[in-house]
């Protein structure tokens, strides 16, 4: 095992010695063969889709309980752990197509209807699978 992590920071520094000295931000892969640099362009803003948004929301969530003293002493001994989980997530999901609908952030979707109905979901299957990952994660990190 430790072989195999000697081999990547070994391919890793022959990598970085071979790369050139270029201006922060910009790759060295980039830098054409003359010299110049072609123009970047650096999108202004990030937009993010409701599954975005709800899987940070699912992120905070999970590592709060996981590492706020307070949260995690009350999580611990609550007993319906998967359910709140769920139905904090549908939450979420309504919340932001409510927040569409009220004009305040824009999910690109129609009238109501199925395609509304197939965000939703999405975006609840998006809050459930990151807390899943979370929880996951920490499990194979401690065992």
């Amino acid at each position: 095992m430790h072989t195999w992590r000697f081999v990547a920071i070994v391919l890793v520094l022959v990598l970085l010695a071979g790369c050139e000295t270029v201006a922060p931000g910009v790759s060295p892969l980039a830098v054409p063969q003359d010299g110049e640099l072609p123009p970047a362009e650096i999108p202004a803003s990030v937009e993010l889709s409701g599954p975005g948004i709800a899987a940070i929301v699912s992120l905070i969530v999970s590592l709060a309980l996981m590492y706020v003293p307070s949260f995690n002493a009350w999580w611990s001994e609550f007993i319906y752990k998967r359910e709140t989980l769920a139905a904090t997530g549908f939450v979420v999901a309504l919340a932001l197509v409510g927040l569409h609908y009220l004009g305040a952030i824009d999910l690109a979707l129609g009238a109501f209807g199925w395609p509304v109905i197939w965000r939703v979901l999405s975006v609840w299957l998006a809050y459930a699978g990151t807390g899943q990952l979370i929880y996951t994660g920490k499990r194979s990190l401690a065992g």
